[in-house]
């Protein structure tokens, strides 16, 4: 087979290749997988931690945690569990230090 035959050859099967009317590519984007993971994720971190302030003052404590403490990693924009943990994280390494809402673990 010549060149341009096989050239012709080519232009003939992609003009018959047709795309269905809903295109699914093989892979989807990794970047919107990623999104969509992490906000589930930072839903079921919020549920889990609104759940938490269910609970009563003392069984908190014994968890190492505050009321207020939950309520300020609620209103952390980004990610509450990353945040409650960064502050538990604090508290554990520096423990004669006083936080703003240690008032009511003592």
């Amino acid at each position: 087979m010549c060149p341009i035959e096989c050239s012709r050859a080519r232009r003939v099967l992609s003009a018959r290749r047709v795309l269905p009317d809903l295109y699914m590519p093989a892979m989807p984007p990794l970047g919107l997988i990623a999104r969509i993971r992490r906000a589930l994720d930072r839903r079921a971190c919020r549920r889990q931690l609104e759940a938490l302030l269910g609970e009563d003052d003392h069984r908190l404590v014994d968890l190492g945690l505050t009321r207020a403490g939950i309520h300020q990693a609620l209103r952390c924009a980004d990610d509450p569990c990353r945040q409650l943990a960064r502050t538990l994280k604090t508290k554990a390494a520096t423990p004669s230090a006083k936080f703003p809402f240690d008032s009511q673990c003592h």
